[in-house]
């Protein structure tokens, strides 16, 4: 496999750092080459104590791409001395760089933002989204209003569950410590739903709402004044993602959510890999051209689901490691030409 032979795994080269680095936003320069890898992951030694949503929160990850990214540890309670990796490598989803993206898939948001030297960054946080049941809706919409300390005002589909569980939800939750909302909320133009904070720390990165985006209360607060009004949101799934960085093509795969199969298939868990799924993603994501493809390494990624931008391959003009062959040469063509 082509991780195993060359070391490329899922860091793209980047150093693994063994010790605790402090939680921050991302802000990551897009690479000037048209590349979409960006960030890098890096391993750290857990101490006495830390659980995941620790570990999840320190990191500036969600609690299941903690869990993706380290399919063999405790799922609560990793243990002392344990090695964990930190997945803070993205490939940047197949879409417009513009405004807000949320991936449902990956349950991360992705703003892009012009800097005051007139270059484009992105800042990504991870995210809570709306549960089986509630789900948060795929499509276009817009930023239309920012609130600070908004009441909530709960539908009554909402009320009706929290009444079959015995409590009885008012037509409006004040600002304060039982708001779900949070301190901050943008409005989007898709009636009733937010992107907001939250007084429940410890569901980012889960399937958790009632549709809405659900940031941690420091990424709100760092969000809500950057955003201007009026900016794009654009809400896709994208369970696989296909990018490169320097010539190597990098593959990044999650579990495709529950709520998109069809009713029709009765074990959606064993069913849910698709053996065409990444050979559309990487016709669909990748510029035309030739590249060596490692199928065996395709297959493994999208069927690990890690999360993690793991290389398959590379651009047939960039300069493979030497004395490997091939095992597969992938011409891309342009539409409508010859080559």
């Amino acid at each position: 496999m082509l991780h195993d032979h060359y070391g490329w795994n899922c860091v793209g080269g980047a150093a693994l750092v063994l010790a605790l680095m402090p939680a921050h936003a991302e802000l990551l320069e897009l690479p000037m080459s048209g590349d979409s890898v960006v960030g890098a992951s890096y391993s750290i030694t857990t101490r006495y104590g830390e659980t995941v949503p620790d570990l999840a929160d320190a990191h500036q990850v969600g609690f299941h791409e903690m869990l993706w990214a380290n399919p063999n540890i405790h799922p609560w309670m990793p243990g002392e001395s344990v090695q964990v990796r930190i997945p803070r490598q993205y490939i940047l989803p197949g879409t417009r760089r513009q405004g807000i993206v949320l991936n449902l898939a990956e349950l991360r948001l992705y703003y892009y933002e012009a800097g005051e030297d007139g270059a484009t960054r992105v800042r990504t946080y991870p995210v809570s989204a709306g549960r089986i049941d509630w789900v948060t809706p795929l499509g276009a919409t817009e930023v239309i209003d920012r609130l600070e300390h908004p009441n909530w005002y709960p539908p009554e589909s909402v009320r009706v569950e929290h009444r079959a569980m015995g409590e009885e939800l008012p037509r409006v939750v004040p600002p304060g410590p039982d708001n779900p909302l949070g301190r901050y909320a943008l409005m989007l133009g898709m009636e009733g739903y937010f992107i907001h904070g939250t007084n429940r720390n410890e569901g980012i990165g889960m399937r958790v709402t009632h549709g809405c985006i659900r940031l941690r209360p420091a990424d709100i607060a760092e969000l809500i004044y950057r955003v201007p009004l009026g900016t794009p949101v654009q809400i896709v799934s994208m369970p696989i993602k296909v990018g490169l960085l320097g010539g190597i093509v990098y593959m990044e795969a999650h579990a495709r959510p529950l709520e998109e199969f069809p009713m029709a298939e009765k074990n959606p868990e064993f069913e849910g890999f698709e053996l065409m799924a990444p050979v559309a993603a990487l016709e669909a994501q990748l510029q035309p051209g030739d590249y060596v493809i490692f199928w065996d390494q395709v297959m493994e990624v999208a069927r690990w689901q890690a999360g993690v931008p793991t290389a398959v391959g590379w651009r047939e003009d960039f300069a493979p490691p030497p004395g490997h062959r091939p095992e597969l040469r992938w011409r891309l063509r342009k539409p409508g030409g010859s080559g």
